[in-house]
């Protein structure tokens, strides 16, 4: 198990850069590629992303809520580094989660939010889910990750 933790940690990190890196560079790559901006009112490339982001934060929040469950429960210790990245971790990824999955299954169905809205909320996606993917993969690939 703990080489398919460190494998799913290798694919957060290398997938989390990869949108980070797009949401910053997407429209001086429409540009210089000449795709230009696709029918939905989006860089296609996107549409390569996007289920590997759905796959991505399925994995991610199913590894985040292991680590929050497998936090020790009160006690006289506090709340401790471990514990609050945790929580950060699990609750950001449900929020992520919340957002990315229904403009996602909008725009597949057709049946999306307005368009200003919908951009500010995938800013939001794209902006949360490149630091939460890096800081949880970072964690599984270097062995981190506690037992649940």
């Amino acid at each position: 198990m703990d080489i398919i933790k460190r494998i799913i940690g290798v694919f957060l990190v290398i997938h989390g850069v990869a949108c980070g890196l797009f949401s910053i560079i997407e429209h001086l790559f429409d540009y210089i590629s000449g795709l230009g901006v696709s029918a939905l009112g989006y860089s296609p490339v996107w549409l390569y992303l996007d289920p590997a982001t759905a796959v991505g934060i399925a994995l991610a929040l199913l590894f985040a809520l292991l680590r929050k469950m497998a936090m020790p429960r009160g006690g006289s210790a506090g709340i401790t580094r471990a514990y609050l990245e945790a929580n950060a971790l699990f609750y950001g990824f449900l929020f992520v989660a919340i957002l990315f999955y229904r403009l996602w299954l909008g725009d597949l169905t057709g049946r999306g939010s307005f368009p200003v809205a919908a951009d500010v909320q995938w800013s939001i996606v794209y902006a949360l889910y490149p630091l939460l993917s890096v800081a949880l993969g970072l964690a599984l690939a270097r062995g981190r990750q506690p037992a649940a």
